[in-house]
């Protein structure tokens, strides 16, 4: 009997360990990109999170300092009111941006910054979204 309770407490605790060592699922952040700034101006997310860019106001170009992402890949060119454009962040550091409407790279005028943290992620084959944000958003 004490054998067949070792066994099953072991069974338990490795179903536990299993359990709370699987990743938390990966976020999307919403970043509002108004009409010469971003709301939130800087983002701390992790490894395989998402940032979605919802356009309020003018549309906007925005481009990583470094050419990471560049939302006219997308859209064309601006993303139009009312619309969004995502990217998924797979690797840890600081990534720079701004609006090419109005600002520039190495945080000149509407510009700001995601710090990415954790370990480098999969990265799924790019499929690019177009989409327009949920009613009340």
């Amino acid at each position: 009997m004490n054998r067949l309770c070792a066994r099953l407490r072991l069974g338990i605790g490795m179903i536990c360990l299993t359990i709370l060592s699987l990743p938390l699922g990966a976020e999307t952040i919403e970043v509002k990109v108004f009409d010469y700034f971003f709301e939130p101006f800087d983002v701390s997310i992790k490894t395989g999170d998402t940032i979605e860019w919802i356009a309020y106001g003018f549309g906007h170009t925005l481009i990583s300092d470094s050419r990471l992402f560049d939302s006219s890949t997308v859209w064309g060119s601006s993303i139009p009111a009312l619309h969004s454009f995502k990217y998924t962040f797979h690797q840890p550091g600081v990534y720079p941006y701004y609006s090419l409407d109005y600002g520039g790279p190495e945080g000149q005028g509407m510009s700001a910054v995601i710090s990415v943290s954790g370990p480098v992620t999969n990265q799924l084959p790019f499929t690019p979204n177009n989409v327009s944000p949920a009613a009340g958003a």
